[in-house]
């Protein structure tokens, strides 16, 4: 098995207005776009960071973090459940409550959460043969995964850039 790069104390570099700042990547829940900036998102505080999420998808993708949506990548590590919503789409819950919608090009990704899949192979079947299934299953989703995802209000964030 080969070892993930923050196995071996590896850090993500963000330039900040008066020097540079060192996150472990295994700190960062999620990553999302805001227009030409990025939002590096931990438990307690965001980076704002001016960079195109396509880049950075490429840059942590070694790091065990996996694109959801156009406009977010969330680290595997975090992730603790999946629930379906409408047809195609799915929810993805962290630990810690956020929550962030998968998008049906992107939901195949979710493969490489895990090794072994038991008892899932719904999950990745055809969505036009369970959509009915799917629309019920969505209007009950509001209850689940505890917390609430704030999107970008509320946080406590700090513009920086990339180096």
């Amino acid at each position: 098995m080969s070892r993930r790069p923050t196995d071996d104390g590896s850090k993500i570099a963000i330039k900040i207005k008066h020097g540079v700042l060192f996150i472990d990547p295994a700190e960062v829940i999620a990553v999302e776009a805001d227009d030409n900036h990025v939002l590096f998102v931990l438990s307690s505080v965001s980076h704002l960071v001016r960079a195109a999420i396509c880049t950075i998808a490429e840059k942590l993708r070694p790091y065990g973090f996996v694109q959801i949506h156009r406009s977010v990548l969330v680290n595997a590590i975090w992730i603790q459940e999946i629930h379906p919503r409408s047809p195609g789409e799915y929810l993805v819950c962290t630990k810690g409550g956020k929550k962030y919608a998968v998008s049906r090009t992107y939901r195949r990704n979710l493969r490489s959460l895990a090794p072994l899949w038991i008892g899932s192979d719904a999950l990745f079947a055809d969505s036009s043969r369970k959509a009915d299934t799917d629309k019920n299953r969505a209007a009950t989703n509001e209850g689940l995964c505890q917390g609430k995802n704030d999107g970008l209000i509320g946080r406590n964030w700090t513009r920086h850039s990339l180096v």
